[in-house]
């Protein structure tokens, strides 16, 4: 079992343990002209999903220092997406541009064949991908 306060971070900290690497965040700069002409997108979400998302989101390094208004215009641009079971939601190597947070049921991290640990509902992967700009540290089946 996997105890720890964010299960990405643990996750992180496991796969930079095993690459000899340390876990640091970065991000690219966006020229303000492209900021500035910004228009969110907003997915409709009752108010028990908003605040699933909301626990969820707050938990995860990548999302922790967001302003609320920032944080808010995240939430509402999260949409929902289905998975049958035993499909590969991201592929070790491939390329991911989302964070996913799972609703209901459950996903295994894969990394070279092994599985690193399962996550649940409640809990998210794919911020790595977007922290680091790189290739999926892992593949990552539904239950």
């Amino acid at each position: 079992t996997l105890e720890a306060s964010s299960p990405a971070l643990a996750v992180a900290e496991c796969l930079a343990a095993k690459r000899g690497r340390r876990v640091a965040v970065s991000s690219q700069i966006i020229p303000e002209d492209e900021s500035e002409s910004f228009l969110p997108v907003c997915y409709p979400k009752d108010a028990a999903d908003m605040e699933t998302l909301r626990n969820v989101l707050k938990m995860n390094p990548l999302f922790t220092q967001l302003e609320p208004e920032d944080l808010q215009v995240v939430l509402e641009a999260m949409q929902p997406v289905t998975h049958p079971a035993s499909s590969v939601v991201l592929t070790q190597g491939g390329e991911n541009d989302r964070f996913t947070v799972i609703g209901g049921g459950g996903v295994e991290i894969v990394r070279d064949g092994a599985v690193i640990c399962p996550l649940k509902a409640g809990q998210g992967f794919g911020e790595l991908e977007l922290m680091y700009n790189t290739p999926c540290a892992a593949t990552v089946r539904v239950l």
